[in-house]
């Protein structure tokens, strides 16, 4: 074979050879990145849940950051949250009726501040009661149980009208007479209680306190219809006069002055 023709053969299967391999050399890189599974062995398709699992298990990853919706703990919430108020009404002792805005903080405490009165007869006397206070509840088992107390004062007005008879002169004379007493005092009542709130805000409430008297005053007045000084001397002589007196001091005065007094109250209301 001529020299020349070898070496124009020898030219052509270097140039091919340099043409091929650029051609094939993509195909080889892509072959060597994918991984072949082995017999035996499948791909698995990968799972987002575990890939969250893991990376909350990395360094740098703050696992209590991954709050799942379903564990906010909402139980007692309303409208407002963690934060409920209302408007309740009770009746009990001695307030006899009682009208209250009420408030429960994140199920632990609640505040409240209300008034309420009403008049009512205790035998002869004419018994009328107004009052207001201030109440904190402390729930220490986020339930319905509390431990609280209120502050206020409450007002007392006894009337005891009585038609007395009067001797003057060899004539008798029938005297309306008015015993008119007021008891003005400050209270502080410690209490055990409990508070229910049920489904969308329905709220009931009974509490057991002790009303401590932490300052008072009275007065009385005695007002006989027609008389002069001298027959109303000789009026306050009499034994109705003075039985009708004591009735008023005993049944009245002494019971509200400065002692304490029992307190009981249920109500209803609604909190949202």
């Amino acid at each position: 074979m001529p020299t020349s023709l070898s070496s124009s053969l020898t030219v052509i299967a270097c140039v091919s050879l340099a043409t091929l391999s650029q051609v094939m050399a993509p195909t080889l890189a892509l072959a060597q990145e994918t991984p072949t599974p082995s017999s035996g062995t499948s791909a698995t398709p990968a799972n987002p849940e575990n890939e969250a699992s893991k990376d909350a298990t990395q360094p740098g990853v703050d696992s209590a950051s991954v709050v799942v919706d379903d564990e906010i703990d909402t139980e007692g919430h309303g409208l407002l949250g963690p934060i409920r108020v209302g408007a309740m009404v009770s009746g009990g002792i001695p307030a006899l009726v009682h009208y209250s805005l009420e408030s429960r903080l994140y199920r632990i405490a609640g505040l409240g501040v209300g008034f309420g009165g009403l008049g009512t007869k205790q035998s002869d006397i004419e018994l009328k009661v107004s009052h207001w206070d201030i109440r904190a509840r402390w729930f220490p088992f986020e339930g319905s149980l509390f431990l609280g107390a209120g502050y206020g004062a409450s007002k007392y007005d006894a009337t005891l009208k009585k038609t007395l008879e009067l001797e003057a002169g060899g004539v008798k004379k029938k005297v309306p007479t008015t015993f008119k007493a007021e008891v003005e005092r400050n209270e502080l009542t410690p209490m055990l209680g409990w508070q229910w709130i049920f489904g969308p805000g329905f709220t009931m409430g009974l509490d057991f306190g002790w009303q401590v008297a932490m300052g008072s005053s009275s007065n009385l007045t005695i007002s006989p219809e027609g008389l002069t000084p001298a027959e109303k001397a000789l009026l306050e002589e009499q034994k109705d006069y003075k039985d009708n007196l004591k009735k008023v001091k005993d049944d009245f005065l002494d019971k509200y002055k400065g002692k304490g007094l029992p307190h009981v109250s249920l109500g209803f209301g609604w909190m949202i």
